[in-house]
C-alpha cells in the first residue's frame, strides 16, 4: 500500500469512539500502481557500503510480504549515494550476511558511485531472493549521487545514501 500523510484531528467529523472509549479515525489506503515508488525510513547501508545496517531488514520483510501477497507485482530496486566522488568501499563479496559487516568475506576496494549504488541495489535484490523472491522480478538500477535528497555536504547528506524501489509491473 501507498504511504499516508495526513493531520489527525481527533474531534473532527468521522470520529468513532471504540467500545473502551478510544477514537476511531478511518484511513483510505490504496494500492501502490505501476509507476510509483516506495521510499524507505530505515533502509540504511554501513559508510561507504553495499552492506545493509540490522535496522534495515524490517522493512525489508515488508517489501517481501508485499511481492509474496502480489505475485504480479515486479520491481526495479534504485541504489542512491551521496555525492559522484570514488571512494574506497566493501561490498558483500562472498558474504550472505547482509546485515552485518563482514572482514573476511567482503569485498574492500576503489568504488566510483555508480558502482556502489549498484551494489546498493544488488544486495538489496539478493535479500530479496533469498526470502523466496524470484529473481526475474527485480531489476536493479544504480543512480549514483545524481539524485539527492539533501545537499552533499549539508547535516542530512547521510541520509542520499538509500534505495527505492519503483513499481514496474502490477
Amino acid at each position: 500500500y501507498q504511504q499516508v500523510s495526513l493531520i489527525l484531528d481527533y474531534s473532527g467529523p468521522g470520529i468513532e469512539t471504540g467500545p473502551e472509549g478510544e477514537a476511531i479515525i478511518p484511513i483510505d489506503v490504496s494500492k501502490v500502481k505501476r509507476g510509483d515508488y516506495i521510499d524507505f525510513t530505515n533502509v540504511r547501508f554501513f559508510r561507504n557500503s553495499a552492506i545493509l545496517e540490522p535496522v534495515a531488514q524490517n522493512e525489508l520483510d515488508g517489501l517481501v510480504d508485499l511481492m509474496k501477497e502480489s505475485t504480479g507485482y515486479k520491481i526495479r530496486v534504485h541504489g542512491h549515494c551521496n555525492g559522484n566522488q570514488d571512494r574506497e568501499g566493501s561490498v558483500l563479496g562472498s558474504s550472505t550476511s547482509f546485515f552485518a559487516l563482514d572482514p573476511g568475506k567482503n569485498k574492500i576496494g576503489k568504488l566510483s558511485a555508480k558502482e556502489l549504488t549498484t551494489e546498493r541495489a544488488a544486495t538489496v535484490k539478493a535479500y530479496l531472493v533469498s526470502q523466496g523472491i524470484d529473481a526475474s522480478r527485480i531489476d536493479i538500477k544504480g543512480d549514483g549521487g545524481k539524485i539527492p535528497m539533501y545537499p552533499e555536504g549539508g547535516t542530512l547528506g547521510q541520509y542520499n545514501d538509500r534505495v527505492e524501489i519503483e513499481i514496474t509491473k502490477r
